[in-house]
């Protein structure tokens, strides 16, 4: 008799012991669900769409992208093509094709290659994809691209690029055009000279005159004798750099190499990124006044230049703390006027050399920098030259993804 109620007192504390569990898990779900409601859904959205341009080319299912979305796959599939007017998986089949057109215009590409790089294993599904959504075969999109194009400048690679072709020749280092060089190296057959805006300019043309492309791209800056020679080589367009914006110089290039289709085509595309970044970002930062800061040797700037002014200020709508007519400027300040304009967050374009950064070491080592607002709110991001400095459709696309993945959260420098 003792033993039967001390075996139930046993069986009781398990069974009691068990409910606790199970209301446990129970309520981690809720918790769960609640802290995901009060989340901006956004953000878990984009999380998604990173890890889709990361992978396009593995085997990316619904299942997966709900799950790096924290949210059920029905819910993923709706809340998705509400939020971006296509759904998940046709996303996934425009990032493959994107990527398929660059690779056709390299000489030697062939279509099974391209076909498994993308992730497809077949290319006759893949073929028919392709028509599909760009309305001609592979074969025939590949034929119109195999010309051998120069682009000049470095600007020009993004401009290229956003056409979905990859240059011939192109002005290639890792230090001046890193991100190319880092992505693009193999698939541009003749890397010219980057260093330091084209100062070898005169081995670049005789590298142009022996492969001879079929036309340069070229911006105005030019001297004479370089317009001269270029125009000897092959067909030259000389882009207006100061006298056009970047849209107008991409539609001018896409006009001039018969891609304006695919130019229109980039810029709308561009156009709703911009606007969902913008959207988001203003949720997430509200008011908040922005500074940007250049670094160099021993001196302290006030900095914008056309890339800050038409993406940052002008296409994200970031409030900015110094108000000035000027649309581009590099104005000397110290940190004393810096606390008087009274940033909630500074962006900091830090020259990567060595005084300049030992300069930056005991900038940051001072007590007016430690005493700035931005400062003690671990509200300061470092930006890089690469893409900030840079005029082009490509470059301002990546401003773009940096300052979302920089502002939405705290990444202090």
């Amino acid at each position: 008799m003792i033993q039967s109620r001390s075996n139930g007192s046993r069986r009781g504390g398990v069974d009691r012991f068990r409910s606790q569990i199970l209301f446990q898990e129970l309520w981690h779900h809720i918790v769960k669900a609640v802290d995901f409601s009060a989340q901006d859904s956004a953000t878990a959205l984009e999380r998604a769409r990173a890890y889709m341009e990361e992978h396009y080319s593995q085997n990316i299912t619904i299942e997966q992208l709900a799950r790096i979305a924290e949210v059920s796959p029905k819910y993923f599939v709706d809340l998705y093509k509400k939020t971006y007017g296509v759904s998940a998986m046709d996303y996934v089949t425009q990032l493959r094709i994107s990527r398929a057109k660059q690779l056709m215009a390299q000489s030697h590409a062939k279509l099974r290659e391209i076909a498994h790089q993308v992730g497809y294993n077949d290319e006759f599904y893949f073929s028919r994809k392709f028509k599909k959504e760009v309305g001609v075969s592979p074969t025939v999109y590949m034929k119109s691209r195999h010309r051998k194009i120069a682009a000049y400048r470095a600007p020009l690679i993004g401009q290229m690029l956003a056409l979905k072709m990859i240059p011939y020749a192109a002005p290639l280092h890792p230090k001046w055009t890193a991100y190319y060089h880092q992505h693009y190296r193999n698939d541009i057959p003749v890397h010219l000279s980057a260093f330091r805006q084209n100062e070898n300019w005169k081995a670049n043309i005789e590298m142009l005159q022996e492969v001879r492309p079929d036309v340069i791209l070229s911006l105005d800056k030019a001297n004479e004798q370089e317009r001269e020679q270029l125009g000897r080589i092959a067909p030259t367009l000389f882009v207006p750099f100061e006298k056009l914006g970047w849209r107008e110089q991409l539609r001018m290039i896409g006009d001039f190499l018969g891609e304006s289709a695919e130019a229109e085509h980039w810029l709308a595309a561009y156009e709703e990124k911009l606007g969902r970044a913008r959207e988001g970002l203003r949720q997430k930062l509200g008011d908040e006044k922005f500074l940007i800061l250049r670094v160099f040797k021993h001196e302290l700037a006030l900095h914008c230049n056309r890339s800050m002014h038409d993406v940052f200020y002008n296409g994200l709508q970031m409030n900015p703390a110094y108000v000035t007519q000027a649309e581009v400027y590099d104005q000397p300040v110290t940190l004393q006027e810096v606390a008087a304009l009274d940033p909630d967050r500074i962006l900091l374009l830090v020259c990567q050399e060595t005084e300049t950064l030992e300069r930056f070491r005991l900038l940051k080592q001072s007590v007016h920098w430690q005493d700035l607002k931005a400062v003690r709110n671990n509200r300061t991001q470092l930006i890089t030259a690469d893409p900030w400095r840079e005029y082009s459709a490509m470059a301002h696309e990546r401003i773009i993804d940096q300052c979302v993945k920089l502002l939405s959260g705290d990444r202090p420098c």
